[in-house]
C-alpha cells in the first residue's frame, strides 16, 4: 500500500462523491480549458553540501560542495505541471534585463507552453540558492539573488499592453 492513512481517507471520501466516470469527465474537460499563467520565473539551485565543521581561524560552519541542481520554479514550474493535463498553455512571465536562463528555460518547455517574457530593467532573473546537507537533505541556508523593486512605469505599460492581446 502506498498511500497513507490520511490519503486513504481523502481516497474514500472522493470514491463516496463521486463516481469513476464523473472524474474522469472532469479530468477530459480540464484538457480543453486554455491556461494563462502569470508570475515570476524562479530559478531554484540545490547546492547540496557535506558539513566539515567550524572554521578555525573564524566563526563560522565549513561546509564541502559536492553537487548542485538547477529547476525551473516558480510560474515555469506550475505551467510545466498545467501543460500535461491542457492542450494550450500561455505562460507570461518576467526575465532580469540580461535574461539569464533564457535558452534553459526554451529547451526545457514543453510544445503546448506558449511564452511571453518581459524583461526588468536593473534585476535578474530571480535565483534562488538553498544549500542542503547531502546526508540530512536539510536545507542549512538559502541566498536568493532578487529585485524586489516594482515594474518600471514603462516594463508595466508593456506586460498590460500583453495582458490586454492575450
Amino acid at each position: 500500500n502506498i498511500f497513507n492513512n490520511e490519503q486513504q481517507k481523502f481516497i474514500k471520501n472522493i470514491k463516496k462523491q463521486y463516481k469513476f466516470e464523473s472524474i474522469k469527465e472532469i479530468l477530459e474537460n480540464i484538457n480543453k480549458l486554455k491556461i494563462l499563467v502569470i508570475g515570476e520565473t524562479i530559478i531554484d539551485e540545490y547546492n547540496f553540501c557535506e558539513a566539515l565543521g567550524k572554521s578555525g581561524k573564524d566563526p563560522f560552519l565549513v561546509f564541502r560542495d559536492i553537487k548542485t541542481e538547477q529547476y525551473l520554479g516558480g510560474a515555469i514550474a506550475i505551467s510545466k505541471h498545467l501543460s500535461q493535463f491542457c492542450k494550450k498553455v500561455k505562460l507570461l512571465s518576467v526575465l532580469g534585463e540580461k535574461k539569464e536562463f533564457l535558452r534553459e528555460i526554451k529547451n526545457e518547455l514543453p510544445k503546448n507552453i506558449n511564452y511571453e517574457f518581459i524583461t526588468k530593467k536593473n534585476s535578474h532573473t530571480i535565483l534562488k540558492k538553498r544549500y542542503v546537507d547531502n546526508l540530512s537533505l536539510n536545507k542549512v541556508l538559502g541566498v536568493y539573488k532578487l529585485n524586489n523593486d516594482p515594474l518600471a512605469v514603462k516594463e508595466e505599460n508593456l506586460l498590460n499592453k500583453k495582458l490586454k492581446k492575450i
